[in-house]
């Protein structure tokens, strides 16, 4: 599954390069463990390497990705999920 892939490259590498220790998986919860601008930073991640892999522009972020309780930024599964979603309808 690329949308795996692509979610788990981008988590770790936000992860790097904040110098977080934490392991990820897919049960991990991002908003406990990435605050707002670690969220942006995952979003502009996501959306390069998916214009990388995939060869066209893919909107990760928009009115319902950031509504508070439809977010699928609440865990790594669901950022999956929603990717792989995004991926197959545009």
């Amino acid at each position: 599954m690329i949308a795996k892939d692509i979610v788990f490259d981008a988590v770790n590498k936000v992860k790097q390069e904040l110098g977080f220790l934490d392991s990820i998986d897919v049960n991990t919860k991002l908003f406990d463990s990435f605050d707002s601008m670690c969220i942006l930073q995952l979003i502009l991640e996501l959306e390069d390497q998916l214009q990388k892999k995939l060869d066209r522009y893919i909107q990760i972020a928009d009115e319902k990705s950031m509504d508070k309780e439809l977010t699928p930024f609440k865990s790594v599964h669901s950022l999956i999920e929603y990717v792989d979603l995004r991926i197959n309808n545009g």
